[in-house]
């Protein structure tokens, strides 16, 4: 039943990132930060389950021999546009306010696999991009997305280092366990021991953003992240705890439990995040939520705490719903709302995807703000050492905008 609750859980995410993807690369393009890729990676499914014949063939000796270069190559263009008002618009003077933008990204995209070893393997991803800040716009030079190692030691032990992305806790919509949200921007060591208890975690962070001054020798920054992990699982409830400490000059270090199960045919779950420092003392931060689907429906809700906020004010509620094949085919719905109670404000944001042709997408979006003094509110994934980033900030008043975007994707 455990493995089941993981599997609904991963299940969790994907319906949600088909709709708002690529509305993900056209906000962060020319949108305001309030519209920006606040869908991406919500829902997506897990490969889907693969029946084997017995052939008699040894499947373990294939698996140890040596592999060539596995290489994929990816391409996505999207043209698109965005229009709205600063302001709800007025009756009288539609123009007053509204402004349109239109804009265009493109992405090239080169992963690789390899495994020279049984024991060893490397994989990565590099990219170039259309530079769309720019005067003239124009490919940037090719960046490095991922690059890692992995090494197995006596089947019990696995390690992981270079450039690769980290995920812990289990909010979706609100994310104040993932105390890993740092590690894909640098240097990152993980060691995972899955045969002590049901899994055990240590890693390591190092990158930019914990240097102690520029320029200083790697091997001498004090500005690293240790961070530990331990997983168990009673009957159907899966158990984390973990720890992460930051050696700066606050002394940054935080504490989190996690639990996941499955109640009436819902998954549940709540993360507790206990942080402290030398400037802020002790605060507290929490997120509660669940997740149900049906043959073609998904719901998503998530209440979240942030202790850091004076006055007990940190409250949010966040949620999301989809449907799917609304029509008997491709075409998928979805909305998702968040609500900050600290100044009542917040967003409302329905959605519609659809595939008219092969490769291509077509995405329509309706984010609408409310809230008479949206200053703050609405928490988004985030570096948890830069307090100043904690805070969302809206635009001052209300406002309502209409998101456009037509994409084409290849891979080969």
């Amino acid at each position: 039943m455990a493995t089941k609750v993981f599997q609904k859980q991963i299940a969790a995410r994907r319906f949600f990132r088909k709709i708002f993807v690529v509305l993900f690369c056209l906000t962060s393009s020319f949108g305001t930060a309030e519209e920006r890729g606040f869908f991406d990676d919500l829902f997506y499914d897990p490969p889907e389950d693969i029946i084997v014949p017995d052939t008699g063939i040894e499947h373990r000796r294939q698996f140890e021999e040596r592999d060539g270069i596995i290489l994929r190559k990816s391409f996505n263009s999207t043209a698109a546009a965005s229009a709205g008002w600063t302001g709800f618009p007025q009756l009288n003077n539609l123009s007053e306010g509204f402004d349109v933008i239109p804009g265009a990204v493109a992405e090239a995209r080169l992963s690789f696999i390899a495994r020279p070893s049984p024991i060893f393997s490397m994989g990565g991803s590099v990219f170039t991009e259309v530079d769309h800040h720019s005067v003239v716009p124009d490919w940037t030079d090719i960046a490095i997305d991922e690059l890692y190692a992995d090494y197995i030691w006596n089947d019990k032990a696995f390690f992981r280092m270079g450039k690769f992305p980290m995920a812990w806790g289990n909010g979706r919509i609100f994310g104040p366990g993932n105390l890993m949200i740092q590690s894909e921007k640098g240097l990152t060591f993980r060691a995972t021991l899955p045969t002590v208890m049901d899994g055990v975690t240590i890693a390591a962070l190092a990158n930019d953003h914990y240097s102690a001054a520029p320029g200083t020798p790697f091997l001498i920054k004090r500005d690293t992240v240790g961070a530990v992990l331990l997983e168990k699982v009673f009957g159907s409830v899966h158990f984390a705890l973990g720890g992460r400490s930051h050696r700066d000059l606050t002394n940054t270090t935080a504490a989190l439990a996690a639990f996941k199960t499955v109640v009436l045919r819902t998954d549940v779950f709540t993360d507790l995040v206990l942080h402290h420092d030398n400037e802020e003392g002790f605060y507290f931060r929490t997120v509660a939520g669940f997740f149900r689907e049906w043959e073609k429906l998904q719901m998503y809700g998530e209440y979240y705490f942030d202790g850091l906020m004076e006055e007990n004010k940190g409250h949010n509620l966040g949620f999301a719903i989809g449907y799917k094949n609304i029509f008997s085919g491709p075409v998928d719905v979805g909305v998702e709302w968040r609500h900050a109670f600290v100044d009542n404000s917040g967003r409302v944001f329905p959605a519609i995807t659809f595939s008219p042709w092969p490769l291509i997408r077509i995405n329509f979006g309706i984010p609408i703000l409310y809230g008479d003094d949206a200053t703050r509110s609405l928490l988004v994934d985030r570096d948890e050492d830069d307090k100043e980033s904690i805070t969302y900030h809206l635009p001052s008043n209300r406002g309502i905008s209409f998101l456009f975007s037509i994409g084409l994707s290849y891979s080969f």
